[in-house]
């Protein structure tokens, strides 16, 4: 009898876990900390000063200049991984689980020759921006005059 009673408790502890991570590997809304990355990643400034907001905005107008307009598209952000999103959910209600700082942020735009997707990695705490993919690359650079 005092088997079966171990062998229930571990499966339901098995049933909890696998619950608890369906619940936290879900998909959420964008929050708080997902438009303070995307604020982050807008503000960062280049070499001369210039933000990748205003480096984005004067090569569209280039292109729309050129006979190639753009459409832009949302700007997302989102958790790195499927760790760091159960142990975000975690840090709400244990102190003992540290929530992850590093957020992708994604911006996508519409031009002729289709869709294109420059993607960052910032830290919301640390505040630096790392560009993983050309296109965020380039836009983080200046044109030159």
């Amino acid at each position: 009898m005092r088997k079966v009673y171990a062998y229930q408790k571990l499966f339901s502890y098995l049933i909890m876990a696998s619950c608890l991570s369906l619940w936290a590997c879900g998909e959420r809304p964008m929050g708080q900390k997902e438009e303070l990355a995307i604020q982050i990643v807008k503000a960062n400034a280049t070499e001369d000063g210039f933000s990748i907001v205003s480096n984005i905005e004067k090569r569209r107008d280039i292109a729309g200049r050129a006979g190639n307009p753009w459409t832009m598209g949302p700007w997302e952000a989102g958790l790195l991984s499927q760790a760091d999103r159960i142990n975000d959910e975690l840090s709400q209600y244990f102190n003992i689980f540290e929530a992850p700082g590093g957020r992708w942020v994604r911006f996508t735009y519409t031009d002729k020759d289709g869709t294109h997707e420059a993607l960052w990695e910032t830290h919301i705490y640390k505040k630096n921006v790392e560009g993983t993919n050309d296109l965020a690359k380039e836009f983080m650079t200046s044109l030159p005059e």
